[in-house]
């Protein structure tokens, strides 16, 4: 019995003993231990790349989810998306061609601009521009500026054509916004979603190239948006 006993002691030893580690081991168990330190801190310096830290001339942002869920299609653009949240869906790519259009036509108007003009303005604002979002923008340089281009030109199109041009586009059957099948309405409730905003600055500064601008009897961009916000409603 006490041979046993011995025995199963000396067993119970060897399983508990911890086997020694050559210098050679320990060196190679702390360089991997260093690496995955080494990994996770580039992995977040990347991330501090890319994310921006708060700002102040952050602006605009998403509906709070608890808001969205009482009426989803009040907080949701129908026809156009404006600016990068609801940029590229499915629904509203029917829109793009309009803003090329527009864009043609704000051309046309305004001789002394170029697209190379508007992109520098946008090059040298983009900083500001992105950081008016409270959200990361997922977009290259490339598709930001085209975007925040097209966008702004559109929104100033639309304002002005209802303001000074509307009579005229309405009988030009090509401009489906106002003409059939009616989308002035649609485009217009777009225009004042929350999620659907330009920077109001960038607006102000394509709009200050423009020939209405030059004409100091003619209604500021101000003006031709409260006119916008009054024909829904917004203000008194």
């Amino acid at each position: 019995m006490v041979v046993e006993i011995t025995t199963f002691i000396k067993a119970l030893g060897n399983l508990t003993t911890v086997p020694r580690r050559s210098p050679s081991q320990k060196l190679t168990i702390h360089h991997e231990v260093s690496l995955d330190i080494n990994e996770l801190a580039n992995s977040l310096r990347e991330q501090l790349k890319i994310k921006k830290a708060f700002s102040q001339a952050c602006c605009i942002c998403r509906v709070p989810e608890r808001l969205r869920k009482l009426n989803e299609k009040a907080y949701t653009p129908r026809v156009v998306s404006i600016g990068p949240i609801h940029h590229g869906k499915e629904n509203l790519k029917a829109m793009e061609d309009y803003k090329i259009m527009y864009l043609q036509q704000f051309l046309e108007q305004n001789l002394l601009v170029s697209v190379e003009v508007l992109i520098n303005i946008i090059k040298e604002n983009e900083t500001e521009l992105r950081d008016s979002y409270a959200e990361t923008i997922d977009l290259s340089r490339k598709d930001f500026v085209t975007m925040i281009l097209l966008d702004a030109v559109f929104i100033i199109m639309v304002l002005l054509n209802m303001k000074y041009f509307r009579g005229f586009y309405e009988r030009r059957r090509s401009d489906h916004i106002f003409y059939r099948p009616f989308k002035l309405v649609d485009v217009m409730f777009d225009m004042c979603l929350l999620e659907n905003q330009l920077p109001f600055f960038i607006l102000q500064k394509f709009f200050e190239l423009s020939s209405v601008a030059a004409n100091p009897d003619n209604c500021t961009l101000i003006e031709l948006t409260c006119g916008l916000l009054k024909y829904h409603g917004l203000t008194g």
